[in-house]
C-alpha cells in the first residue's frame, strides 16, 4: 500500500489537471473576494451620499451587513467542489486505464482493493486539497480587508466539517465511476452527466421545499389601503412527501453542495452522517464491482 501513496504522490504532483483546477480554485477566491469588496464600497459610497443628504438608507445598511457576512463566500467553494473532484478523478483514474498502469500493479501483486482504496485517497487528497487552498486564500484575504471572518451563523466549524465530508462523498463516487468505466473520456462523460441528473433532482427538490406556503392572487382596495389577497400555494410540500424531499436532498452530496454552497443548510447536523454513509455505501458496492471486473 505505501508503494502505490509513493507512487500516486509522484504521479499528483507533475498532474497538470490537479495544478490547473487547483488554479482555478485560486482565481475564483480572488476574483469572488474583489468582487464583494467592490460591491461592498458602492454599498458604502451609497450610504453616505444618503446619510449626508438626510435620505433613508435603512435598506443599503441591510444589505451593507449581510454582504460583509463571510459565510456565503467562504462555503461557496463546496457547490463546485463536485464538479472539480469529477474531472481529477476522471483523468487521474482514467489515465491508469489508458496506459496500462491498473493491469500493471496487479502483475506486480497489488491487491484490487487496495488498487481501488488508492484511487479513493487521491480522490480525497485532490478535493481537499482544492477546498482547503480556496478557504485559505479567503480567510488571508477577509482578514487583510475586513479584519478577519465575519460568520452570521453559530456554527461555522459544524458547516466547515460538513463541507469536508461532503468532499470525501464526492470522491467515493467519482472513485467508483471512473474505476469501472476505463479510459478518460468515458470515465468524464459519465461523471460529469451523474453530478448533473443529481444537481437537477437536488435542484427540483429544493426549488419545491422553498416554495412559499401562501401566494399572492389579487388586490383588494379599502379604506385604510391595498391588502394583498394570500391563497394556499397548490404547489406546496406538505406531510410525509415534504420529509422525503428534505432527506433525500440532504443525502445527496448534489443537495448538500447546493445548500453548503449558499452557506445556509436546514439539518447542519446531519449532513456530515449523510456523507459519511454515502461514502461508506458507495465505496463499498464499487470495491466489490471491481473485485470482479474483467479487466482488458
Amino acid at each position: 500500500m505505501s508503494n502505490l501513496f509513493l507512487a500516486g504522490m509522484a504521479r499528483l504532483k507533475k498532474d497538470k489537471i490537479f495544478w490547473c483546477l487547483l488554479a482555478v480554485m485560486t482565481a475564483s477566491a480572488l476574483f469572488l473576494v474583489i468582487s464583494r469588496q467592490d460591491s461592498l464600497g458602492r454599498t458604502e459610497r451609497i450610504i453616505e451620499e444618503g446619510i449626508r443628504t438626510g435620505a433613508d438608507v435603512s435598506f443599503y445598511t441591510q444589505i451593507w451587513e449581510e454582504s460583509s457576512a463571510s459565510d456565503g463566500l467562504f462555503f461557496m467553494w463546496a457547490s463546485v467542489i463536485g464538479q472539480a473532484v469529477a474531472v481529477f478523478g476522471a483523468f487521474y483514474i482514467g489515465a491508469d486505464y489508458s496506459y496500462g498502469t491498473i493491469r500493471n500493479k496487479i502483475i506486480a501483486g497489488h491487491r484490487r482493493n487496495r488498487i481501488y482504496f488508492s484511487g479513493f485517497v487521491f480522490c480525497c487528497m485532490a478535493g481537499l486539497t482544492m477546498g482547503t487552498i480556496y478557504m485559505a486564500l479567503v480567510t488571508v484575504l477577509e482578514i487583510f480587508l475586513m479584519g478577519g471572518l465575519q460568520f452570521h451563523t453559530a456554527v461555522p466549524l459544524l458547516l466547515l466539517w460538513d463541507c469536508l465530508m461532503m468532499t470525501v462523498a464526492f470522491a467515493a463516487v467519482t472513485n467508483m465511476i471512473s474505476m469501472l468505466i476505463p479510459g478518460r473520456s468515458y470515465g468524464l462523460i459519465v461523471n460529469l452527466a451523474v453530478l448533473a441528473l443529481l444537481m437537477f433532482v437536488a435542484g427540483v427538490m429544493i426549488e419545491s421545499l422553498n416554495a412559499p406556503e401562501y401566494i399572492k392572487t389579487g388586490l383588494i382596495s379599502s379604506e385604510e389601503g391595498t391588502i394583498p389577497i394570500m391563497e394556499r400555494n397548490p404547489g406546496y410540500i406538505t406531510g410525509i412527501l415534504r420529509t422525503v424531499f428534505r432527506t433525500v436532498v440532504d443525502i445527496l452530496p448534489c443537495g448538500q453542495a447546493i445548500q453548503l454552497g449558499s452557506g445556509g443548510p436546514e439539518n447542519p447536523d446531519r449532513l456530515w452522517i449523510y456523507s459519511a454513509a454515502v461514502t461508506m455505501v458507495v465505496h463499498g458496492a464499487g470495491c466489490a464491482a471491481f473485485r470482479r471486473k474483467n479487466l482488458k
